[in-house]
């Protein structure tokens, strides 16, 4: 069984094909202007509603409950 030599590539360490497209470097950087721009927003960072935290409470509050009367 013969192996095949590992080729290596002459370009520069770490470089892709991507970052040599002049169309992928022009999204790339509208993307990061839009995400670093002052009023920027993130809606995953939304604080929760209060309804949200109220349910949590009840769930941990109910599973406790549950847990402590099983446990007898």
């Amino acid at each position: 069984m013969s192996r095949q030599p590992h080729t290596r590539t002459t370009e520069e360490p770490g470089s892709t094909a991507a970052s040599h497209d002049p169309q992928f470097a022009a999204e790339l950087e509208r993307r990061l202007s839009v995400i670093q721009a002052p009023s920027y927003e993130d809606p995953a960072r939304e604080n929760l509603p209060a309804l949200d935290y109220l349910l949590l409470v009840a769930l941990v509050v109910l599973t406790t409950i549950v847990a402590y009367v099983w446990g007898y």
